[in-house]
């Protein structure tokens, strides 16, 4: 199973190549994991992972909710011209495809979290918490 908590503080340079092709899958604990993690692609692992638990353990208002959206949206953009610049050769259908089916698999792996853990997990709670601070954030360029 994935460690979710893996997902939440990792920082890493943005120039890290990550295989993006592949499905997620356990993503190893401690810093030797953590170096390799893309910045870009942890932010939408992130908000796909605590946007399913939020939604299992935590429903959020409407206007939460909508403010999650708008900035997984842009989340969503960034990692597609991300994953354009690391994958010049592929469509932009292939493109979305490629992670539709990632964020196809951080839904079933954070439903199965949940599952297994329930709701009172600290780590599923980390990532509820992780909700709202997705929420919160203002991607807005008005100073």
């Amino acid at each position: 199973m994935i460690l979710l908590g893996a997902l939440l503080g990792a920082s890493t340079a943005a120039s890290a190549q990550v295989d993006l092709t592949a499905p997620p899958t356990e993503v190893p604990s401690g810093e030797a994991g953590q170096a390799q993690r893309d910045p870009t692609i942890t932010m939408f692992d992130n908000f796909s992972i605590s946007g399913v638990v939020a939604g299992m353990c935590k429903p959020p208002d409407e206007a939460t909710m909508g403010r999650f959206m708008q900035n997984l949206d842009v989340v969503h953009q960034l990692t597609l011209r991300h994953m354009h610049q690391q994958m010049p050769d592929k469509s932009s259908k292939e493109i979305g495809d490629i992670l539709l089916s990632r964020m196809r698999s951080l839904n079933q792996l954070a439903s199965g979290a949940v599952q297994t853990k329930g709701c009172t997990d600290p780590e599923i709670i980390r990532l509820v918490d992780a909700f709202a601070a997705n929420a919160a954030l203002d991607f807005s360029t008005k100073q």
